[in-house]
C-alpha cells in the first residue's frame, strides 16, 4: 500500500513539474505602447525572425519560455533591447522608455548584467567604429592596441560582475562572445580597409584562426554574422578576387546573379555549424525583403537538400511559399482592378502629374518594389479602398522604380491589386519628385500626398496603417 501510494505520489509531483511552464513576462508604463516585437534564439543562436505580441488591456504581454538552449532575445519596444535568457526560468521585464536612465527594469537571473549589457549595447554598426578607429590613426599596432584596449574594457565589467556573483558562467561566457566577435568583425574590416599594406594582410588570418567560427556557442552572439561575412564574404572572397583580378560585378537592376553569388560565399568557405547557419540567415533575410526573386527558391531548395532537418526551415518555408505564390499570381491578370496609367512615361514633373487630377480628391502613394515597409502597408488597402470609394476620392500609386524594374513593377501591381492608378516615374519625374519633395537631397519612402483640384494640400500625409486617423485627415478635404 505504502509502495502504491509512494508510486502515485511521485508520478503526481514529476508530472506537476513536467507541466510546469516557464514565461517572459513584458510590461510597459507607456499605455499608448500596443504591441512587442520578439525574437527568441533557434537552438541557441542569434535569429532576427520577430513575432508581434499585443499587450493586454492591463499593458502586460507573457510568451513561454521555451528554449531548450540559452541565447540572446531581441525586443523592440519603442526601442532595441536584448536580454540573455536561460531555459527553465522566469523573468520580468518593465519597459519605461521614457525614463532615457533606466528604460526597463529586469526582474530575474542575471538582472545586472542584463542592463550592463544593454548599456553597452553595440548599436553603431562594426564598420562605422572601423572608420572611427582608422580616422585616429593607420598604424597597425596603435590600431590593434586600440582594439584591444576598447574590448578589454567591456570584458573588465562583466568580469567585475561575475566576481561579485552578479552573473553567472553561462552569462559571462556569452557576453564574451557578444565582446569579442563584434571586435572580430571591427578589426577584419580595418585589415580589409588597409589590405593595401601587407602588415594587416599578415595578421588578418590570425585573427580568424584565434577567434572560432566552429564553436556552437558563438552564434549566440549578434555579431557573429558580421565576423563570419567579414571571414567568407571579404577575406575569402572579394580580397581574393581582387589580388587576382577576377572581381565579379553584378548589375542588380538587370539580374539577380549576385543572390546566387552571395549564397556560395558562404556555402563554398564556411563550415558547420557557421555554414547552416549563415545560410539560413542570409535566405531569411533576402527572402523577407518581398522582392520575390525566383532564384532565392532554388537557393533554399538547395538549403533543404543539404539540411532537410534544419531548425530554420519553419522561418525560411513560409517566406519561400510566399515568393512562389506571388509568381503564380502575378501570371493571372485577370481580376484586378487596377489600372496602368496610359503613357506613363510621358510626364516629366509634379507640376505635369498634378495638373492630370484637377477638380479631384487624390490620395498619393509613393513606393518601390524595393521598399519592404511600403508593401507592408498595402496590407491596409482594402479598408482604404472602399473609404475612398465612398468619398468619390481616388488614389494613385506612384512607384520610383526605374525602368530596369518593369516587369517586377507589373507584377507587384497585379499582385497586391492595387486598385487606381498605377504610375512608375521617368527618370526626369523621379528628379523633380525629389528635388520638391525631398530638397533635391534623394528620398526616403514610403510617402504619401494628399492632393485637391491640383494642389497638395498635404505633402507628407498619414500612412494607410494609420486607418482612422488618415481617414479623418483625408476628409478635411471633402
Amino acid at each position: 500500500m505504502r509502495k502504491t501510494l509512494y508510486t502515485s505520489l511521485l508520478f503526481f509531483v514529476s508530472f506537476t513539474l513536467s507541466a510546469q511552464t516557464h514565461t517572459l513576462s513584458f510590461e510597459v508604463k507607456d499605455t499608448s505602447t500596443r504591441q512587442i516585437k520578439v525574437a527568441t534564439p533557434v537552438n541557441g543562436s542569434y535569429f532576427q525572425a520577430f513575432n508581434t505580441y499585443d499587450f493586454t488591456s492591463e499593458h502586460k504581454c507573457i510568451i513561454a519560455n521555451d528554449l531548450s538552449i540559452a541565447g540572446r532575445v531581441q525586443v523592440i519596444c519603442g526601442r532595441g533591447f536584448a536580454f540573455f535568457i536561460e531555459p527553465k526560468n522566469n523573468y520580468t521585464i518593465v519597459f519605461d522608455v521614457k525614463n532615457t536612465g533606466q528604460p526597463f527594469t529586469f526582474i530575474g537571473e542575471n538582472a545586472e548584467g542584463q542592463y550592463l549589457l544593454n548599456k553597452l549595447s553595440h548599436n553603431a554598426q562594426y564598420q562605422d567604429l572601423g572608420d572611427k578607429y582608422l580616422a585616429k590613426d593607420s598604424l597597425l599596432a596603435k590600431l590593434q592596441s586600440a582594439v584591444d584596449h576598447d574590448a578589454g574594457v567591456e570584458t573588465e565589467q562583466y568580469l567585475d560582475l561575475l566576481k561579485k556573483k552578479k552573473i553567472d558562467k553561462e552569462f559571462y561566457q556569452f557576453a564574451l562572445n557578444e565582446v569579442h566577435y563584434y571586435y572580430g568583425a571591427v578589426w577584419s574590416y580595418i585589415c580589409y580597409t588597409k589590405s593595401a599594406d601587407k602588415q594587416f594582410v599578415d595578421v588578418w588570418p590570425i585573427l580568424f584562426n584565434k577567434l572560432s567560427l566552429t564553436d556552437p556557442k558563438a552564434l549566440t552572439a549578434s555579431s557573429f554574422y558580421d565576423y563570419a561575412n567579414e571571414y567568407a564574404g571579404t577575406y575569402k572572397t572579394s580580397y581574393y578576387r581582387k589580388i587576382t583580378n577576377t572581381v565579379k560585378r553584378f548589375n542588380i537592376k538587370l539580374s539577380n546573379d549576385y543572390l546566387i553569388d552571395w549564397y556560395h560565399k558562404y556555402a563554398d568557405h564556411l563550415t558547420e555549424p557557421a555554414r547552416e547557419y549563415m545560410l539560413a540567415r542570409f535566405l531569411y533575410q533576402m527572402t523577407s525583403m518581398k522582392k520575390y526573386e525566383p532564384e532565392l527558391v532554388d537557393l533554399y531548395n538547395d538549403y533543404h537538400k543539404s539540411y532537410p532537418k534544419s531548425s530554420y526551415n519553419k522561418y525560411l518555408q513560409p517566406n519561400v511559399d510566399a515568393i512562389i505564390a506571388f509568381h503564380q499570381k502575378a501570371a493571372d491578370k485577370a481580376n484586378t482592378e487596377n489600372k496602368i496609367a496610359a503613357n506613363y512615361l510621358s510626364i516629366n514633373s509634379l507640376d505635369e502629374l498634378l495638373n492630370q487630377h484637377k477638380d479631384k480628391l487624390v490620395y498619393v502613394d509613393i513606393w518601390a518594389t524595393w521598399c519592404g515597409p511600403c508593401k507592408e502597408e498595402f496590407a491596409f488597402n482594402k479598408e482604404l479602398h472602399q473609404f475612398l470609394k465612398d468619398k468619390n476620392a481616388e488614389i494613385v500609386y506612384l512607384s520610383t522604380d526605374v525602368d530596369e524594374r518593369d516587369k517586377d513593377w507589373h507584377d507587384m501591381v497585379t499582385y497586391y491589386n492595387l486598385a487606381g492608378t498605377n504610375i512608375r516615374t521617368s527618370d526626369k519625374l523621379r528628379q523633380d519628385l525629389i528635388n520638391k519633395l525631398w530638397g533635391g537631397k534623394g528620398y526616403a519612402i514610403p510617402r504619401y500626398l494628399i492632393i485637391k483640384n491640383g494642389q497638395i494640400v498635404e505633402n507628407d500625409a498619414l500612412r494607410p496603417s494609420e486607418k482612422q486617423k488618415l481617414y479623418t485627415q483625408i476628409s478635411k478635404y471633402l
